[in-house]
């Protein structure tokens, strides 16, 4: 993949950008098979491969710059680093960044400055879902304090108006100098909370803390690959580790007609009440 920010040396966050993907892959399965080697499996698959472009369906991005010129990416060498562009993104994910830039400059809201410890607008959050050949978002904002929660709850119909299908947006306080994304105070300040994705005919959701696969195709391919490694065994209970919004589980559990198998008892165990509720 060509990176104009990885050849300009202003972003080097992919250090194997420089590797053929499939030699990446390749050096990867050898290392798979040289741990289970001493287990003996009876097969081993090749590596299910991803898109190189467009894949991440998350963007974290910084807020750095000035209010006249608010930047969306990373500080590198002291320079902030505008990655609006990054090809790790869809189109849709880029142009919907340079929406919001541009409304954070129109609505004044002041980037935190890490040097001065001065600002308020510390992270932009984006999330896409691709959901019945249609795309959904959900936006976070991470804020210093509460100084612009009004502001931003009075006007954000404007970006709505702007951005197709942002069915959620919600504030993050973070009032610590440091380096941590976000803090635990969470407001939604749309009247939905959940952002509805769409994998192998299941219906997730995820809330603005709860965590997912940051590549919704290769976590589709994962969750299908679980599903057919039980289909034909004679289970009646799963327990789904570190569950998350519930994606193994229920794929696990799901009939060919999308009804839900009731012959087989799912469990699912996690620590994050928002996903918790989500696979609820």
């Amino acid at each position: 993949m060509q990176c104009r920010y990885y050849q300009q040396k202003k972003c080097l966050s992919c250090p194997w950008i420089e590797r053929p993907y499939q030699t990446q892959l390749d050096e990867k399965q050898k290392q798979l098979i040289k741990q289970l080697t001493p287990f003996q499996p009876l097969e081993l698959k090749a590596p299910f491969a991803s898109e190189q472009k467009g894949f991440r369906n998350k963007a974290k991005m910084a807020v750095l710059g000035t209010v006249e010129k608010p930047i969306l990416g990373i500080q590198h060498n002291e320079q902030a680093v505008d990655l609006c562009d990054c090809p790790l993104y869809s189109d849709s994910m880029q142009s919907i960044l340079k929406i919001v830039r541009s409304y954070i400059r129109k609505q004044g809201i002041v980037p935190y400055n890490i040097n001065k410890r001065k600002g308020e607008l510390k992270f932009i959050i984006i999330t896409e879902s691709a959901s019945n050949n249609q795309n959904s978002y959900m936006l976070r904002f991470v804020l210093k304090s509460s100084k612009f929660v009004e502001q931003i709850k009075n006007t954000i119909s404007q970006l709505q108006s702007y951005i197709q299908n942002l069915q959620v947006v919600s504030i993050n306080i973070q009032p610590n100098h440091a380096a941590i994304l976000e803090g635990e105070q969470e407001l939604v300040i749309t009247d939905n909370p959940y952002l509805p994705i769409k994998l192998n005919n299941i219906e997730l959701y995820i809330k603005s803390k709860s965590f997912f696969q940051t590549n919704t195709y290769v976590a589709e391919n994962l969750y299908k690959t679980a599903s057919d490694w039980v289909t034909n065994l004679p289970i009646n209970s799963i327990w789904d580790l570190f569950c998350g919004v519930g994606g193994f589980g229920l794929s696990c559990v799901t009939n060919i007609d999308n009804t839900i198998c009731n012959d087989i008892k799912l469990t699912g165990i996690e620590i994050s009440s928002d996903a918790i509720e989500c696979a609820n």
